[in-house]
């Protein structure tokens, strides 16, 4: 449908560092554009791939995204645009953003990511709150803006110091999250970016505590370790009569993993006629992921104690 790639200086080419280059490249006829305010999540499996559970709400209309609409919408197959802010390393950041393009009834909807490797964290909340915050940042600099994204069931804020504001994260502490930011929101995920807080290097929060307290009272409700993860994919061929839903919280359970550690692509390969293969990603940490990879076989697309599954004739899935 189409690619659109930010460089920030020096890649820009362009001698000042306060700007950005967007590049916009058009390979089919699109009609409508939006920014929406989460990331692409497949561990979100109750709706379809681009609607609002699974990219969050529509975001607001910043500089950056009326260029692109016109760029997309009017412009040629592949035009360049100077964007007047830091997309990339600003707080006006783009990371983790979503584009939704569309024409008549067909959607398409990807995220603003680096395409290089990034360091991940991870706190499971439990307790009186329920959920999980997960933090993760280009790998080869901290001075990238962190992408938070998280899930809880109250609002909680931590008190804030009179020199540290939204307006000047800069002058907040590391772990002065709630001043940089605002207070957290419950009941739906969340995903916002904040500068400043590093994942590696020596200031880095790599198995800090997240101290959550409440907003009435000020009194903390409980602290959770942030820790490293990675990722691991495989392929899971099951019979094909199971909902996405139904096979992560199988997954889950057989893992002893959360489902926001489950990420299922929307798209399947079928098998014979009565099964289905998907690529699975999980999140863990190292140790962990060679524990679970011990016990799914790769190579024969199943659990190892799991029988073979009879899925009949090749040419029964066009049957």
């Amino acid at each position: 449908m189409a690619t659109v790639v930010v460089l920030e200086y020096p890649a820009n080419e362009y001698s000042e560092n306060d700007n950005s280059k967007v590049v916009v490249n058009k390979r089919a006829e699109i009609s409508a554009v939006e920014a929406r305010s989460r990331p692409v999540d497949m561990s979100v499996t109750s709706g379809p791939p681009c609607g609002d559970q699974n990219i969050g709400p529509k975001a607001r209309s910043p500089q950056w995204l009326q260029i692109i609409d016109a760029g997309i919408k009017h412009g040629k197959n592949t035009s360049t645009y100077v964007v007047d802010d830091m997309l990339i390393s600003g707080a006006n950041s783009l990371l983790g953003t979503s584009l939704l393009l569309s024409h008549d009834n067909d959607y398409y909807c990807g995220t603003f990511r680096f395409p290089q490797e990034t360091n991940r964290l991870a706190a499971k909340i439990d307790g009186e709150l329920e959920g999980f915050i997960t933090l993760s940042q280009y790998a080869m600099t901290g001075d990238i803006p962190t992408e938070v994204a998280y899930s809880i069931t109250r609002l909680n804020s931590t008190d804030t110091p009179d020199a540290c504001s939204e307006d000047k994260p800069f002058m907040c502490a590391i772990g002065d999250l709630s001043t940089k930011v605002g207070d957290l929101s419950t009941g739906k995920r969340q995903h916002l970016s904040i500068i400043n807080l590093p994942l590696s290097g020596i200031r880095t929060v790599s198995d800090k505590m997240v101290r959550l307290s409440s907003t009435i009272s000020n009194e903390t409700i409980g602290c959770y370790r942030l820790r490293p993860i990675e990722d691991a994919s495989f392929t899971w061929t099951v019979y094909s009569n199971q909902s996405l839903t139904t096979l992560q919280s199988l997954m889950a359970q057989r893992l002893h993993l959360d489902t926001f550690q489950i990420a299922l692509d929307y798209s399947r390969e079928l098998v014979g006629g009565r099964c289905s293969s998907y690529r699975v990603t999980v999140l863990e940490s190292n140790e962990r992921l060679a524990d679970i990879l011990f016990i799914f076989d790769v190579e024969n697309k199943k659990f190892r104690e799991d029988p073979a599954l009879v899925c009949g004739e090749k040419d029964e899935a066009g049957s």
